[in-house]
């Protein structure tokens, strides 16, 4: 009697669930399997916010570097603009040559810059570190016309920093 009475209930369970012992393994390992995939997204999204913010602590000391750099040419780039006209052979009334040999030698001892030169107030390159081909003129450039208020080369804040490109 009491096995007559169990039959239909654990066939009525059966039949409830859908599932046997095998489907509900596999949903055990689903679980699992989820509960894993999750744990490692969250790992990997956690190593990702660690790598950026170490990124970025090394990109803003790359950055304090190039500025200290920058500060340090600008700084060069100013001593030699002032030591420059207090040299006797930059004057005008020295010759081209003896004034790109100085620059020349200058150049030589100093290798911060690519070319040196010495610009008149009209805008034509006097003298160059680098032997030039032949004659320039600056006066059509676009470049702080700070030169052209000076009406003669010499020791003033009227010297401006240009390049030749």
């Amino acid at each position: 009697m009491f096995r007559a009475y169990a039959e239909p209930r654990r066939a009525a369970m059966r039949h409830a669930f859908g599932l046997g012992l095998r489907g509900r393994l596999l949903l055990l390992f689903l679980g699992l399997f989820a509960v894993l995939f999750g744990m490692l997204t969250w790992l990997a999204l956690a190593e990702r916010d660690e790598d950026i913010r170490v990124a970025e602590e090394r990109l803003e000391q790359s950055v304090k570097l190039i500025a200290t750099e920058q500060r340090r040419i600008i700084k060069h780039a100013d001593s030699l603009l002032r030591a420059l006209p207090r040299l006797p052979q930059l004057r005008q009334d020295h010759s081209p040559q003896e004034c790109s040999r100085v620059l020349s030698n200058w150049q030589e001892t100093d290798a911060s810059f690519f070319n040196i030169g010495l610009v008149k107030t009209n805008g034509d390159i006097a003298c160059m570190g680098v032997p030039m081909t032949s004659s320039i003129n600056l006066a059509d450039r676009t470049y702080p016309d700070g030169h052209s208020k000076c009406p003669t080369y010499g020791q003033s804040n009227c010297s401006t920093p240009t390049t030749v490109n």
